[in-house]
């Protein structure tokens, strides 16, 4: 028996085997994140507005600017992002990647569903996701290989509910209305935030600019170091703020760990699309 032959054809079996197995992987996530999407936008009655004499001075100002007077708020949000993510160190580092993310905009609950190009032809798909105050984080290679399957528990539940309150910015009524959040004064250009959920409760500071705009927040987080969560200042920049569908938003967003002092930019991301779904007026 001649042995090229045979070997091209071992050779075309794995292939045929891996193209199966790479199908079946897809499936399955897409099914997932199909149930999270589910979860996500589930219907739930919208918070009452906090009152005017309860928002710092430099947050109404942001949100008189943020929201259509007498708009309805935004039930869902649904986003499409694209950026570069850091993963490891050196200077091949920096990887592209595109996602969407889903946000409830009155009960806390979203999902970020990324695809992270780590060599060419190969990614690794990455799906975060906090609902009825339960955090989860999910990365396979090629969307098969765990490379990290992490659920439940306090911290990360906690990382994922500060993350939420952090990117309410791109569904800007959510800083507007009740359901766990309040504000308390900071100083002319900042306000801290606190949002309680299933008995968690995260703050952050935000920074506006003359204009308005929020342009900055910051806060404690919870950072996954050898096994272990340590709290970790943790910052975000916003900038190109445009009107999107009624409603001005950053549109562009960088996030870093402060460790030791020295800020480390892990995130940097373009809004690319957004939708919105109002509640509908009473």
């Amino acid at each position: 028996m001649a042995i090229g032959p045979m070997i091209l054809g071992l050779g075309g079996t794995a292939l045929l085997i891996l193209l199966v197995a790479l199908g079946i992987g897809y499936r399955r996530w897409n099914r997932a994140v199909a149930r999270l999407d589910a979860a996500v936008v589930a219907a739930s009655e919208p918070a009452g507005p906090i009152a005017a004499h309860l928002l710092p001075d430099p947050v109404a100002r942001y949100l008189a600017g943020a929201i259509p007077e007498n708009g309805p708020p935004i039930r869902v949000a649904r986003l499409r992002q694209s950026g570069t993510f850091l993963l490891g160190a050196g200077p091949d580092a920096w990887k592209r990647f595109s996602a969407h993310e889903v946000f409830r905009g009155d009960t806390p609950a979203f999902y970020w569903d990324a695809r992270i190009t780590v060599a060419p032809l190969l990614s690794v798909r990455v799906r975060d996701s906090y609902v009825g105050g339960q955090a989860s984080m999910v990365g396979r290679l090629a969307g098969v290989i765990a490379v990290v399957d992490e659920a439940g528990g306090e911290a990360l539940a906690r990382g994922a509910l500060a993350r939420y309150l952090a990117e309410a910015v791109w569904f800007p009524t959510r800083l507007a209305v009740g359901a766990g959040l309040s504000w308390a004064s900071f100083d002319e250009t900042s306000a801290r935030a606190t949002l309680e959920d299933n008995g968690i409760a995260v703050s952050l500071t935000f920074s506006f600019d003359e204009r308005g705009d929020v342009v900055g927040v910051s806060g404690i987080r919870p950072r996954e170091v050898d096994g272990e969560y340590v709290e970790t200042p943790w910052v975000g920049r916003f900038a190109e703020h445009r009107l999107v569908g009624g409603f001005r938003i950053p549109t562009y967003g960088e996030v870093a760990w402060v460790i030791d002092g020295v800020e480390t930019t892990y995130w940097r991301g373009t809004v690319t699309e957004t939708a919105f779904t109002l509640h509908p007026r009473s």
